[in-house]
């Protein structure tokens, strides 16, 4: 795609993996303008669907970074994590994410630098309370399950 001429709203995308990650497909548009569509589409919604007629003086939204509670990360050939690249059923490994809180983007991080991390699968990381949980397909035994506690910093 070729960007004949930039909207006022465009700016440089904070991610260093915009552009290859298959997430945050706003991030080269100003903060402001996604939150004014949202809030046309949550109105439109409930004037169409819910038949009220009503326009709420606000509406609350998240900070622009570090408000995602929950990760579904998947695991690479090479066992690092991280998400589908965009347009492929590839696993993209990140070592940050912005969206998600520092304690989920910390854990990344971490895992990402094991010399050998544990094991393959797709997990869920989820940060409640302050509390990290991490949510498996399979449980872990022996030392996986240790190396994800210490990562997590509490009972996987």
């Amino acid at each position: 795609m070729k960007i004949i001429e930039a909207s006022p709203d465009r700016i440089p995308p904070p991610c260093p993996y915009y552009g290859e990650c298959g997430g945050c497909m706003f991030q080269h548009i100003r903060y402001s303008r996604p939150l004014t569509l949202k809030r046309e589409v949550f109105l439109e919604t409930l004037q169409r669907i819910g038949r009220m007629d009503i326009c709420p003086e606000k509406i609350i939204s998240s900070p622009p970074t570090g408000y995602r509670i929950r990760a579904k990360f998947k695991s690479a050939p090479d066992g690092r994590i991280g998400y589908i690249e965009k347009g492929t059923h590839r696993v993209l490994p990140i070592d940050q994410c912005l969206i998600v809180t520092p304690a989920i983007s910390r854990f990344l991080t971490l895992y990402n630098r094991l010399a050998s991390p544990p094991f393959s699968y797709q997990f869920d990381v989820l940060e409640n309370a302050g509390q990290l949980s991490v949510y498996l397909p399979h449980p872990p035994t022996g030392a996986d399950r240790r190396t994800l506690e210490d990562l997590a910093g509490e009972k996987v």
